[in-house]
């Protein structure tokens, strides 16, 4: 499961460097959305099914998900989830279709 921390600190402010500079001894991070950092385990990043419930919780974890898993339908619900996701949906997933998708209410 994701570890999301708030931190109220400014980005690139000195305080910032040194929380970026101590998260960066883990093995994964992702600080997507602003001053959030999350921890992730991928080595439990196995299953379509087990990235599918993570990116449920927090989309910005699609950042770490395998490419072989990164299906329309993960990364359609890592966006809706969180915005800052789309910058981890790979290229050739970014059709005007998919972009559509995003536009829609959900059901």
């Amino acid at each position: 499961m994701p570890i999301s921390v708030p931190i109220r600190v400014k980005k690139g402010s000195a305080q910032h460097r040194k929380l970026t500079d101590f998260f960066s001894r883990f093995p994964v991070m992702c600080m997507c959305d602003g001053p959030r950092i999350i921890v992730v385990d991928v080595e439990k990043m196995t299953t379509l099914e087990y990235c599918m419930a993570e990116v449920q919780k927090d989309g910005c974890v699609l950042e770490f998900v395998p490419e072989e898993f990164k299906t329309p339908e993960l990364c359609l619900t890592a966006v809706q989830n969180n915005r800052g996701a789309l910058k981890f949906v790979p290229q050739h997933l970014k059709t005007s279709e998919f972009l559509a998708m995003l536009e829609a209410p959900i059901a």
